[in-house]
């Protein structure tokens, strides 16, 4: 009968980054119903292997804690904070459209011809309009610099007729899988573009991440 004091399986010679206070690397762990019960050297964890402990030689390969991927979107978020100065579009800062439109323009005024103009944040339904701005919106405040405006959450945006247009985007473009380019009654494009992450990743529209 297996010791209750003895793990059930022991990774030994291994390099184990603990990602303690102090970035301390072990050789060895074990492992009791699922649980952690030791960390150390090969020596540290000796005792605690008996003669119903899988004993697994690691040959000196990496072991790290669990990483949990809570949704948090870390590299896209990286790249918005530090690829170039986005306005932040939050309806608790800018509750009405006029109000945002108004940021937009000072911006263009203060950027070159050509230059992205980016916002992030965005929620319609927040806004005391409760909807987008449309590209022709966004057209008469930055008519020579394309815009794009992110909503909170990322799943959608609305660009102006100039980012559409180096995005190649015309109404004619069909919708991409899982995803909508929305269009008003007349079939003419609105600006807003919901899960259209392939068009987004053309190299055209990569310049507004390096802008």
């Amino acid at each position: 009968m297996p010791n209750a004091l003895h793990a059930d399986l022991v990774l030994k010679g291994a390099t184990i980054l603990t990602m303690d206070a102090k970035d301390s690397v072990a050789q060895t762990v074990a492992v009791k119903h699922g649980r952690i019960v030791g960390v150390g050297t090969d020596a540290d964890v000796e005792g605690l292997i008996g003669r119903g402990t899988h004993v697994l030689d690691c040959r000196g390969k990496t072991i790290v804690p669990g990483f949990i991927d809570s949704h948090t979107h870390n590299t896209l978020v990286g790249e918005f904070r530090y690829s170039f100065d986005q306005l932040n579009t939050a309806a608790e800062l800018n509750p009405t459209l006029d109000g945002l439109l108004a940021k937009i323009k000072e911006r263009a005024a203060g950027v070159s011809p050509g230059e992205w103009i980016g916002g992030r944040n965005y929620d319609p339904n927040a806004m005391r309009e409760g909807r987008w701005p449309t590209r022709h919106e966004l057209d008469a405040v930055a008519p020579l610099n394309p815009v794009l405006i992110t909503i909170r959450g990322g799943h959608a945006c609305v660009a102006n007729t100039r980012a559409l247009e180096l995005a190649g985007i015309t109404r004619d473009t069909p919708d991409p899988e899982g995803g909508v380019i929305d269009r008003d009654e007349a079939g003419d494009l609105t600006g807003v573009l919901r899960d259209v992450h392939d068009i987004a990743a053309k190299p055209s529209w990569a310049m507004w991440t390096l802008s």
